[in-house]
């Protein structure tokens, strides 16, 4: 019996989600090269504009080096923490890499004076963490930018951090931006966990339609829209004498007596 299947097989699939694999062990050769990229540079950029904006009461008023530190240790310590716990780790250490790149995130946020105001730099780090480890990063992410805000906000209520933005209003602005922040990372979380759902359907599907074509002594081939073979079932060599890679590539119309 000669089966036609659509060109089920011969989609290419959707890569799957990261799964809890056991990660590479963190080399200090990997910590040297996270270190060394010359992507670490870019915070020198960033002297001219921090200098700028401090002299025209843009940023907050503290040395330089505060300024420019806290964008390096943000920097610094995301790709350290990439390096230490790559995607597909452990759950512990997806939490701790998340950790410290939302923490980076807002010690650079409140080192401007702007605080609460400049809420979106989490939703980036959400957006990578989420790209990359699937949508069970979403609750850590919004966890830690919670914990994250409210100890900033707790040091701009003590007079331990500056703000451009009033007490009163600071105050606010924080509900507000970590609201939003919250509401966005939740959305991305949906989408990505409806991509995840549907490559896990389409892979059972795969993986039941492959135990049932190679388990059968019928001649099964799946063909494309333009009449090739993809898929040819291994029961090709006891019936037709051919390997089943031989036959991929020609026109169905070949196999039909």
């Amino acid at each position: 019996m000669v089966t036609g299947m659509g060109n089920l097989m011969g989609l290419s699939r959707p890569t799957a989600p990261a799964a809890e694999l056991e990660p590479p062990a963190g080399s200090r050769a990997a910590v040297r090269t996270a270190l060394l990229t010359p992507l670490q540079l870019v915070p020198f950029v960033l002297v001219p504009v921090f200098l700028f904006s401090r002299s025209h009461g843009w940023v907050a008023d503290v040395p330089i080096w505060v300024l420019i530190g806290s964008v390096f240790a943000a920097q610094w310590g995301s790709n350290v923490a990439f390096a230490l716990w790559p995607p597909g780790c452990r759950t512990w250490q997806m939490v701790l890499r998340v950790g410290v790149m939302v923490c980076g995130v807002a010690l650079a946020m409140y080192a401007t004076g702007w605080g609460p105001v400049f809420a979106f730099g989490y939703v980036f780090a959400a957006a990578e963490n989420i790209r990359v480890d699937g949508s069970r990063v979403a609750r850590p992410v919004i966890a830690w930018m919670v914990g994250a805000t409210v100890l900033g906000q707790v040091g701009i209520g003590l007079g331990w951090i500056p703000s451009l933005v009033p007490q009163q209003q600071v105050q606010g602005a924080a509900v507000l931006a970590v609201f939003g922040s919250a509401l966005v990372i939740v959305l991305l979380q949906w989408s990505t966990a409806a991509k995840e759902d549907a490559t896990a359907l389409t892979e059972t599907f795969e993986r039941r339609f492959r135990a049932l074509v190679q388990s059968s002594s019928d001649l099964v081939f799946v063909v494309d829209l333009t009449g090739a073979v993809t898929y040819a079932s291994p029961s090709c060599t006891d019936v037709l004498g051919y390997e089943p890679e031989l036959l991929l590539g020609h026109e169905s119309g070949i196999l039909v007596h």
